[in-house]
């Protein structure tokens, strides 16, 4: 699970790279050593319109992130460019962070895709 760590200036904030391949969908998992998912950086050139989240204990096995069993994934709409603040779902998403994390666009990308992500510590 290669990725680049860059320290944000914020104090306690990181940013890490995800990538997804031309032709995927599901971004490289990142260890997130601590840290909180806080934001994302869409890049420029961005085939889908929605980002769903999936978290894993193991690196393995990942999971999408559901505001309520009954309910659906919780997904961010993609805004080309941007920096997305990724709201915190529930008080467990809050305290307790994830081990990995990884995103996965709702279309297939038409190239290659680095996605920045920001975390904080708890």
């Amino acid at each position: 699970m290669e990725s680049k760590v860059k320290f944000a200036q914020i104090t306690g904030r990181r940013t890490f790279e995800l990538t997804i391949a031309n032709g995927g969908t599901t971004s490289t998992a990142y260890e997130l050593n601590g840290t909180c998912l806080d934001y994302v950086i869409i890049p420029s050139a961005f085939t889908g319109d929605t980002l769903t989240i999936e978290y894993s204990i193991d690196g393995t096995n990942f999971y999408k992130l559901y505001g309520h069993a009954e309910g659906d994934a919780k997904a961010i709409k993609v805004e080309i460019g941007k920096c997305i603040w990724v709201e915190r779902w529930g008080e467990a998403f809050r305290r307790e962070p994830f081990n990995f994390v990884r995103l996965v666009s709702n279309s297939a990308e038409e190239g290659e895709r680095k996605i920045q992500i920001i975390c904080h510590l708890p």
